[in-house]
């Protein structure tokens, strides 16, 4: 019997996942996307890939930060004024998100998405790739004094109740368990249940070596439509149109765009978000530091100390305001004080974010053999292999291992 086609549309981190899933499942499947794998927007996150990535971001009190990060110039928030009209409805539903009864849905369902994860990367990537690309040295949160707003006791009482490992450390305690922060900082929390990779772009080009050695084939051309055809699915592309049994939809930012008549209604918002690679810095910290003042990221990757982070609403065709990656830099002096480096390099990049942060999973409202899969904002490390086995299951038609009501089109409108 001939192999049913899947085209998976979009080659970063969730579009591989799928792609090799689905060809393991023993689809043919041909991964489509405009740029290589793994340089759009999973090429310069953070790198961290964590079954404790359970918090949205939208949690009790949070709004009350928006208006002092907004007139903050190094704040970890700003928004492009001309466009904020357009921008509005997603940050009222964001608003409307953070209630505690809300955040607590939300974080259910990124724990069901998440909880397996480095079991999921071991058996897509094998154990010498696992242990080559992935670190499982947990995550160190550092603060100049210990937090204690509502929105932190909220985000200690989620991770206590499902069961994440973490530990604590005061004043003195805390330059012993990394030497490199400022005295300033008199608080950190390691989240043992946390992991990273030294590379995010390598990470996706070994899953999609994986996917072709399966016999998955990548195409590196520009999908203009998805259309219903007597066979299926077409896909029309900048040179050819290609057609399938099924289309899964892992274009992230740009997947609204793609799907416009489908996708008019969700409420998906391109969250930008910048790095600065310090190269042969001076030192490298023992985990990804993640600052709970600053709200960014510093990981030691294998090219370099990563610093990665903030968010920038300010629509997809906006040119890149190289000031926000200064601030990174700025911000990292203040919890290094004695950090240098050889050279820098700067990236940026549109996270695909829903105001609850919880991706949108599902088969198409209107064509039953179109699948979506986007909208992990700031955890699609961690998402992109539950999401992949959601998406599998839902071709094949066998019963989900978790609730997949929160990951539903009728929830994102």
């Amino acid at each position: 019997m001939k192999k049913k086609n899947v085209v998976v549309i979009g080659a970063g981190i969730v579009g591989s996942c799928c792609a090799l899933r689905m060809a393991c499942e023993g689809y043919s499947v041909t991964l489509l996307d405009n740029l290589k794998p793994g340089n759009g927007c999973s090429f310069g996150n953070a790198g961290g890939i964590s079954s404790a990535s359970i918090i949205p971001m939208a949690i009790p009190g949070i709004w009350k930060k928006v208006p002092a990060w907004l007139f903050d110039s190094d704040g970890p928030l700003s928004v492009r004024w001309r466009h904020l009209l357009k921008v509005s409805p997603w940050l009222l539903r964001w608003i409307m998100e953070s209630g505690e009864d809300r955040s607590t849905y939300s974080s259910k369902a990124l724990k069901d998405l998440n909880h397996d994860v480095l079991n999921q990367y071991k058996k897509m990537l094998g154990t010498v790739n696992f242990n080559n690309l992935i670190r499982t040295t947990g995550h160190l949160h550092v603060f100049k004094q210990k937090p204690s707003s509502k929105g932190d006791f909220f985000v200690k009482r989620i991770r206590e109740e499902a069961g994440i490992c973490f530990e604590e450390f005061f004043d003195r305690d805390v330059n012993v368990v990394e030497p490199s922060l400022s005295k300033e900082v008199k608080y950190a929390i390691l989240i043992n249940d946390a992991s990273y990779t030294v590379s995010p772009h390598r990470l996706v080009n070994t899953l999609v070596e994986a996917f072709e050695e399966m016999g998955g084939n990548f195409v590196q051309d520009h999908a203009k439509e998805v259309v219903a055809s007597e066979y299926g699915v077409k896909v029309i592309t900048r040179l050819s149109a290609l057609e399938a049994d099924y289309v899964v939809i892992c274009a992230g930012a740009l997947s609204k765009e793609l799907m416009k008549k489908d996708l008019s209604k969700v409420k998906l918002e391109n969250e930008r978000g910048y790095h600065v690679n310090l190269v042969s810095p001076n030192f490298m910290p023992n985990f990804p530091i993640v600052s709970g003042d600053y709200k960014f990221f510093s990981t030691p990757m294998e090219d370099g100390l990563r610093l990665a982070g903030t968010v920038e609403i300010s629509g997809l065709r906006a040119l890149p305001d190289w000031s926000r990656a200064d601030i990174l830099l700025r911000n990292a002096k203040r919890i290094f004080p004695d950090l240098s480096a050889s050279g820098s390099e700067v990236w940026f990049g549109d996270r695909p974010s829903f105001p609850s942060s919880i991706p949108l999973i599902d088969v198409s409202p209107v064509h039953e053999n179109i699948f979506y899969a986007f909208g992990h904002g700031h955890y699609g490390m961690s998402g992109a292999p539950g999401t992949a086995e959601i998406i599998a299951n839902m071709i094949k038609g066998k019963p989900q291992k978790v609730d997949i009501s929160p990951f539903s089109y009728s929830k994102h409108i």
